[in-house]
């Protein structure tokens, strides 16, 4: 299931993939192709060993333009985990929050990630932390500049957390804020907005 839109970033076109209908088995992919030729430049499975981990994002897979070629930040649904450091194409990276560092060529490799710890659970529960895509902030005043938003489900669909996290490099993420913000059956379908200084999230049946 394509529910992601499509990125372009640098003269290659961004794709993303989670489950067909939810039937298993499936598992997450992001696809990179050269825009001018169509030629399969990257790829990756979040979980190469493993199931599951399917890409929702909603909201696309925003692209941070900090570093030269730029990084592409997404969120992973229930599945398969392993452990890490070190970072590979090898890791199971469920209910995580994946930075991929882009090379300028359409390849990428996992430069960061971060997993809560009660991954194990989301995934019994269908609690996925990817059920709703990543927000980029602009730059925010304090100790920590850098953050993004990131909404879930928790308790199959009867509430919502939203995680702001904050530096993500690998070693140095950290989880600035959770706080829930709906009741209702909100990110399954979650996009988010960032105007001025106001973020709204948007959901199925509700809007904050």
């Amino acid at each position: 299931m394509n529910r992601v839109p499509l990125t372009f970033f640098d003269g290659y076109i961004y794709i993303a993939f989670g489950a067909h209908g939810d039937n298993g088995p499936w598992h997450g992919w992001v696809l990179a192709y050269n825009a001018s030729t169509l030629q399969q430049a990257g790829v990756i499975c979040l979980s190469p060993n493993g199931f599951g981990n399917g890409i929702w994002a909603p909201g696309g897979l925003p692209i941070g333009t900090v570093s030269p070629n730029g990084r592409l930040f997404l969120s992973a649904g229930n599945g398969s985990y392993s452990s890490y450091p070190p970072l590979s194409s090898n890791v199971n990276f469920g209910n995580s929050i994946v930075r991929l560092d882009l090379a300028g060529d359409g390849t990428f490799t996992p430069g960061s990630a971060f997993t809560p710890f009660n991954q194990a659970t989301l995934t019994n529960g269908d609690s996925d932390q990817g059920a709703g895509g990543v927000l980029i902030l602009p730059d925010q005043p304090g100790a920590h500049p850098h953050e993004l938003v990131q909404p879930e489900k928790r308790e199959g669909y009867s509430s919502s957390i939203a995680t702001i996290l904050a530096d993500m490099r690998l070693g140095a993420v950290q989880i600035q804020m959770l706080f829930r913000i709906s009741q209702e059956r909100l990110p399954d379908y979650g996009v988010r907005h960032h105007i001025g200084m106001a973020t709204s999230i948007c959901g199925e049946m509700a809007i904050i």
